[in-house]
Formats: structure tokens, sequence, C-alpha cells
């Protein structure tokens, strides 16, 4: 008897472990068709420092407020190189709240060096943030939406950044890939997380 109650609820757990996979496997869908455009639309803004992310291999991503902030200030002019801190929390904050699910402005000091971090590319300098990088000159990044899922409540996308050569519009190598979760609020989407999941040594 006890033998028999013991089989049982091994197969019990079994079945419920079998069961519990398969739910969670139904509640992906895959909605490209769907969300490709307008996901494209929303993640294209942030090309720019996406790419320069994958600019070198000595960097590495990391998804977080110094992050989160340097998005806002490579894809926008909402800020300007040598405006006071104080008023780029200010002006950056609405921003943040609008594009990122959570997240305050933070910058790091100038001592920091830059090479550990491609957020770090925007610093605070005395009071002032300063931009520690370049121009792409001829060339630009752009990101393609290769697949969106809805998992849940969460939009799961998968983009590949590439270098575009300006003068012929032509795309390039490929410059990194990324797996991007997004969730839908008010109407538009937000940030959830970002992983950098390919890293392509793509200028040597």
């Amino acid at each position: 008897m006890k033998k028999f109650i013991k089989k049982f609820g091994i197969i019990l757990v079994t079945v419920c472990l079998l069961f519990n996979t398969v739910s969670v496997s139904a509640a992906q869908t895959n909605v490209t068709s769907k969300y490709k455009t307008s996901v494209t639309k929303f993640l294209r803004e942030f090309d720019g420092f996406l790419g320069y992310s994958a600019y070198t291999t000595n960097q590495k991503f990391k998804y977080d407020d110094y992050t989160k902030t340097t998005m806002l200030l490579y894809a926008h002019s909402w800020v300007r190189t040598n405006d006071t801190v104080k008023s780029a929390v200010k002006k950056l904050t609405p921003k943040m709240k609008h594009y990122f699910t959570s997240g305050k402005i933070r910058l790091v000091k100038s001592s920091t060096p830059q090479s550990n971090n491609p957020a770090y590319v925007f610093c605070n300098k005395n009071g002032r943030v300063t931009y520690r990088g370049g121009d792409w000159g001829g060339e630009y990044p752009r990101g393609y939406v290769t697949k969106v899922v809805k998992s849940g409540s969460n939009y799961i996308v998968n983009y590949n950044v590439y270098i575009i050569d300006e003068f012929y519009n032509t795309r390039g190598p490929l410059m990194a890939k990324y797996q991007i979760t997004l969730k839908r609020s008010s109407g538009h989407f937000k940030f959830k997380n970002i992983k950098q999941t390919k890293l392509n040594r793509w200028y040597q």
C-alpha cells in the first residue's frame, strides 16, 4: 500500500510539472506581425546608444539607471552638453517615467573611467552634463526587430543592430543583438529590461 501511495505521488507530481510547463509555454504568443512596426518605431529612437554600446568589446553593457539616463541623453537633445545636472534631472525625470517602468536620473562622476561601461560616456563634471564620446562620421547604427513574443504582460523583443553606411545607405556588419523586454502602459511601450545577447567585433 505504501509503495502504491509513493508511486501515485510521484506520478501526480510529474503530471503537475508537465501541466505547468505546458501552461507557461501556451502563455507565450508570437505577435511579431502585429507589433513589429510599432515596436520598431519605439526602439529606433535609441539605436544610437545601442550601437554605441557595441562599439567596443572592452565595455560591459548593464541595464541600470546609468544606462537608462544615457539612453535618454543619447537619443534626444532634451539636455545638451554643459547643461547643469540639476537642470537635466528636472527635464529628464518625466521622460524616465514615460520610457521606462522604473528608474532615476543618475550620472557617474567624471573621475569614473569611461572604459568600464558604455553608459559612462555621459558624466557629471563639476555639476554639468559632459559628453566623452565622438560622432559616427559616415556611418550610423540601425536596429531591426526580428521577433516579438507576448508573455503575460511582457513583450519580449529580439532586436539586431547593424552599422549603416550613410553615403550608400547600405546595411553593414552586425554590431550586436539584444533581447528587450517591454510593457505597455497608458497606450505605449516602456522598457522593462535589456540584455545584450551577442556582441560582434564588427569594426575589426
